[in-house]
């Protein structure tokens, strides 16, 4: 998810960005009081551990599966130390189920740099970080420290939203404020969410419309659509969320007992190059140790 929104911009040509659009914030306050999604956890803590770990997790999987994970993981790691200490295949069983497991070994990573050095204090120090890009540490500086100074975090659902309201790259100014940075963060996200969808738009439900560039001119946002992802069912992905799985339950399987096993998860039979690949891949990323062995993989 990462700086989607600033490849999409880059695509426009430098003579089409504009001066900022003023858009009055009065009625995005209103909406997002009365229609904004309050009940997320992560949404009433100021801690930054468990912001971020928020943040780790909603990285290419869906609101309502992260919902499933976030409290039992920060109840059972609550701190960057508890994270650093705890050995990574307890890490990956608990993440199983939200996918993309990179994601994990690279959180464990950025919260042991956390516990031995301490929360950088800038963006360019969160920057720094594994796992971590400009959408992340501008989401963390505003999030956890509602810092009015750094820029808006794009991810695609805002870079949609400024894009309809602007029908260029320019910069879109707020004026008429009554909320918090962090506020106006959430009510972006839950407005670009919700109804200025990629799609299919509620153009007449937004409390933005008045000021909208696109609204009722049919202008669609085909620059920051979002690439459908390739099927997981029979993809190279689901290989390795299979082979994984079969490796922390039991470390010991021959690549022949792999290639059994994993039948009855895929529902179908693997190649022997195929397993191989996906180890190969997993110890890639750091999530297995691999010496590869007729007999033993690991």
């Amino acid at each position: 998810m990462e700086d989607v929104a600033a490849r999409a911009h880059s695509r426009l040509k430098p003579e089409q960005a504009s001066p900022p659009t003023r858009v009055d914030a009065l009625p995005l306050a209103a909406w997002y009081r009365a229609h904004g999604r309050h009940d997320l956890p992560w949404r009433h803590t100021m801690d930054p551990w468990h912001i971020l770990v928020s943040e780790f997790m909603l990285h290419q999987t869906q609101v309502s599966r992260v919902i499933e994970y976030w409290t039992p993981f920060v109840t059972q790691w609550p701190t960057p130390k508890t994270f650093a200490e705890a050995p990574l295949p307890d890490i990956l069983r608990a993440w199983k189920g939200l996918g993309y497991p990179r994601r994990a070994r690279n959180l464990q990573d950025a919260a042991t740099h956390i516990w031995q050095q301490g929360w950088p204090e800038n963006e360019s120090g969160l920057l720094a970080l594994p796992g971590i890009g400009t959408y992340t540490a501008r989401a963390m500086r505003i999030l956890a420290w509602n810092d009015g100074a750094c820029q808006l975090p794009l991810d695609v659902n805002i870079a949609r939203v400024f894009w309809r309201l602007t029908a260029t790259a320019g910069e879109v100014e707020t004026t008429g404020w009554s909320m918090s940075r962090r506020e106006l963060v959430y009510a972006l996200f839950d407005l670009g969410s919700l109804i200025c969808r990629a799609r299919t738009p509620l153009c007449p439900q937004c409390p933005l419309s008045s000021s909208c560039t696109a609204f009722g001119t049919g202008m669609d946002s085909a620059p920051l659509l979002r690439k459908r992802q390739a099927p997981y069912r029979g993809s190279f992905r689901e290989l390795r969320s299979a082979v994984l799985a079969l490796c922390l339950a039991d470390s010991t399987l021959s690549i022949a007992a792999l290639e059994k096993r994993s039948v009855h998860i895929l529902g179908r039979a693997p190649e022997r190059n195929e397993i191989e690949r996906a180890l190969r891949s997993l110890a890639a990323d750091g999530l297995l140790q691999m010496t590869l062995t007729e007999d033993h993989p690991l």
